[in-house]
């Protein structure tokens, strides 16, 4: 009896350890690449050579997204400062950056305008230097279906009818409050998805006439959420790439005075309402 009294007691006291145990931790939240990833998609930033000497920078780049763009670093005046001579240098930088987070890189306008010829040789010259890479035509203010998004349009048709190695339309998505959201924009993507090439948005920032208020980071949150349900809707979007991920970085100030507040994290790299309605979008 005695025997069966101490093993009920130390029965009871196991019990009332496992219930008085806190609960286990919750998961942490899923990042913006971890939440598009779960679409099959990617969510990205553009980053620069000199942010990569900000460790709290590279910390947030390296961990938040799953796809990295070089912003100027694969531009000709880098890639070819002289006439033959090449340096690769600063690029190889951001790839190795890149590849050591597990990233998906994206190249970023290495041609100049020589007239529309050019184009479908510089498809088929890039093809054959990297039978692997996917190639893209990038442009902005392509956004909602217009005059210039037209020209593209009927561009890579005929591209794709001559056999040309285009396989997919990147659209830059630099967006500014005063001049309203591209309500086509999903439509414009789809019809871009029908002719069988990949949807890209390579460079989206929403910039505002400074000061922001809360009110105009509300809207900016709202169109960043719009943008990315759009891109989700269509199945031949890939992903998306913001134009680097804080105002702290941002190219907008010093090309638009006045204006800026344009990314999801503030300067000193704390999450905006956009941030949030980006994660909401993608199901975090």
């Amino acid at each position: 009896m005695s025997r069966n009294l101490t093993a009920l007691s130390a029965a009871l006291c196991l019990a009332a350890g496992l219930a008085a145990a806190p609960a286990a931790a919750e998961p942490r939240p899923r990042t913006l690449g971890e939440l598009a990833k779960k679409h099959h998609k990617y969510f990205g930033s553009v980053t620069d050579n000199p942010e990569l000497s900000d460790a709290v920078y590279l910390k947030l780049l390296g961990s938040e997204f799953g796809q990295t763009t070089p912003g100027n670093a694969m531009k000709w005046y880098a890639n070819e400062p002289e006439r033959g001579v090449f340096d690769f240098t600063a690029a190889d930088e951001v790839v190795a950056f890149a590849k050591a987070h597990h990233q998906k890189i994206r190249g970023h306008t290495v041609y100049k305008t020589f007239g529309p010829g050019y184009i479908a040789d510089a498809l088929r010259w890039a093809h054959e230097a990297d039978r692997h890479a996917k190639l893209y035509l990038n442009d902005y203010n392509v956004d909602w279906i217009g005059p210039k998004s037209d020209a593209y349009y009927i561009l890579i048709k005929q591209l794709k009818a001559d056999g040309v190695p285009v396989e997919g339309f990147g659209i830059q998505g630099h967006l500014a409050l005063q001049y309203g959201f591209p309500a086509d924009v999903q439509q414009n993507m789809q019809r871009f998805a029908d002719l069988g090439v990949e949807v890209a948005i390579t460079e989206l920032d929403i910039r505002m006439i400074l000061p922001a208020t809360p009110s105009m980071l509300a809207t900016q949150a709202t169109w960043y959420a719009d943008y990315v349900k759009a891109c989700l809707a269509v199945r031949k979007c890939v992903g998306i790439t913001i134009w680097d991920s804080t105002d702290k970085y941002s190219w907008i100030p010093s090309v638009f005075p006045g204006e800026g507040a344009a990314l999801p994290y503030d300067e000193n790299l704390l999450p905006k309402p956009a941030y949030y309605s980006i994660k909401k979008a993608l199901g975090g």
